[in-house]
């Protein structure tokens, strides 16, 4: 088994089609979002500081 990558690397300018920087979601705030408001639990315990839910989720 050889490793790398195969074939070539897509330039962001394609993935996103939009004006401006590509979309960005800090994944530490998404999991706070999924524990409190989907799973109604703490996430104090996961992280080292605090990361505010984001409103994607209605409870």
């Amino acid at each position: 088994m050889i490793g790398g990558l195969l074939g070539e690397a897509v330039p962001v300018v394609d993935v996103f089609q939009i004006d401006g920087p590509p979309p960005v979601i800090d994944y530490r705030a998404l999991y706070t979002t999924v524990i409190e408001k989907w799973w109604g639990g703490n996430a104090n315990g996961v992280f080292t500081k605090r990361f505010s839910p984001l409103s994607l989720l209605r409870t």
